[in-house]
């Protein structure tokens, strides 16, 4: 007789035929082997990104946050608040759309995954951030840009990243811990009454 020797049974991408695989069974290439939709061009991806970032550029709220809180005291009402809102979310998911869009022409996963990570922060969190930074003055500000700026110079060199991480520690931890622990009460008139209950004693 002849010795056959057992091979693995490869998969293949064919319906309708029994393999010896689970029906679930997907090889580790499967969504790299899938092919684009050819019937949407490079063209068509441009232009709907570019009309994508120009919606977002429109839509986009550049309104300093001081003018925002005057507008809303000086009786602006809720519907000025609440357009600006949906402005600034609309904004956000045409710009977060294009990126979609131009990552689906990417040929890795990791250039798709820092694509993406890149919009969320550009678009979704820098924008908190600006409004965030706005509502200080500048001397905080250029604090904030020195601190930071610093920060990011140290880190290549360890002896200074570690004297600057144990002040900047000190500073966002410490501090505030030192000052709630020394603070005393002060009691007024302000304070809640508190019965005064005589207890008597046979």
């Amino acid at each position: 007789m002849r010795d056959v020797s057992a091979t693995p049974a490869e998969w293949q991408k064919i319906l309708w035929k029994k393999q010896a695989l689970p029906d679930n069974h997907l090889p580790p290439s499967f969504l790299n082997s899938l092919q684009r939709n050819t019937a949407t061009s490079d063209d068509s991806i441009w232009a709907l990104s570019a009309g994508l970032f120009i919606l977002h550029a429109v839509l986009a709220d550049y309104t300093p946050e001081r003018v925002g809180v005057v507008r809303e005291r000086g009786g602006g009402g809720e519907s000025q608040g609440g357009e600006k809102s949906l402005t600034s979310v609309l904004s956000m998911n045409a710009a977060v759309s294009a990126s979609v869009v131009l990552a689906s022409r990417l040929q890795t996963d990791m250039a798709v995954f820092s694509l993406m990570l890149y919009a969320v922060q550009s678009f979704a969190l820098l924008p908190v951030l600006r409004q965030r930074l706005q509502r200080y003055p500048l001397p905080s500000l250029l604090l904030t840009c020195f601190v930071t700026g610093l920060s990011l110079a140290a880190l290549p060199f360890p002896h200074l990243a570690r004297p600057l991480a144990t002040l900047l520690a000190l500073v966002t931890f410490g501090s505030p811990g030192a000052l709630v622990w020394s603070q005393s009460r002060i009691r007024g008139p302000w304070d809640p009454a508190v019965p005064q209950l005589n207890s008597k004693t046979d």
